[in-house]
């Protein structure tokens, strides 16, 4: 059987395919991971304002401590991390106890997209190895959901200057980009978007419009479709 088409999410994974046999000269169609459009969903949820969020798991790479050697320095601020397991939990508070550190737990979709929108700040401090269940690091190619989610909060995001994310992030367009392991760089970005109220609403609606015009899952569906019958 022969491939009638090979659909990818990142350009990086377009040119690593390209070096197979196999796959030289069969139509290729990098199309990115998405997110719904979620305005309907709200959480009763009361965040303590300025409070900064992190929803996702809590694997190698997703840069967790980032966001935990932040809460030290930045006391004003409530840092709020949604995902992970009780055992990972429990490694992480042993170190960091301060009271502006919330760990929420693992919620289910609608519980976590609601509670994004009460942050001031959503954070994606992916590192450059970034690894998977199994241990694989896929910081090259990723093309991460959570950020696609992200968008459709309407808040400001933060996220790490690394190559497959600049694909599709922007730095002060739809987001911040800064150097993934700096903690300073983070600290210094957070405090950019809470002094500056117009730049947080242009990032926070240029995100939104990127995901509403390009990234939602029905909009993904149709090209896969239109390039299957144009195959």
């Amino acid at each position: 059987k022969r491939f009638v088409s090979l659909i990818t999410i990142s350009d990086y994974l377009i040119n690593d395919y390209n070096k197979i046999s196999i796959f030289k000269g069969i139509n290729k169609l990098r199309l990115r991971d998405g997110s719904n459009i979620n305005d309907n969903i709200i959480s009763s949820y009361k965040v303590t304002s300025p409070s900064v969020g992190y929803v996702g798991s809590l694997y190698e790479g997703r840069g967790v401590e980032i966001i935990l050697e932040l809460s030290k320095l930045m006391k004003n601020i409530t840092f709020n991390i949604v995902g992970g397991n009780k055992k990972e939990i429990i490694h992480f508070k042993k170190n960091y106890q301060n009271n502006n550190l919330i760990f929420h737990g693992f919620l289910d979709y609608k519980s976590s997209l609601g509670l994004m929108k009460n942050f001031d700040i959503l954070l994606a401090p992916y590192q450059s190895v970034t690894k998977v269940p199994g241990g694989i690091n896929t910081s090259k190619w990723m093309s991460p959901i959570k950020l696609f989610e992200y968008m459709s909060a309407k808040k400001p995001i933060i996220t790490s200057d690394l190559n497959s994310l600049k694909e599709f992030m922007i730095n002060r367009y739809n987001c911040l980009l800064v150097k993934e392991d700096s903690i300073s760089a983070w600290k210094n970005a957070i405090n950019v978007i809470l002094n500056d109220k117009k730049l947080s609403m242009q990032l926070s609606a240029n995100a939104y419009y990127e995901l509403k015009s390009k990234y939602t899952w029905n909009i993904r569906t149709n090209k896969i479709i239109k390039n299957f019958i144009d195959s």
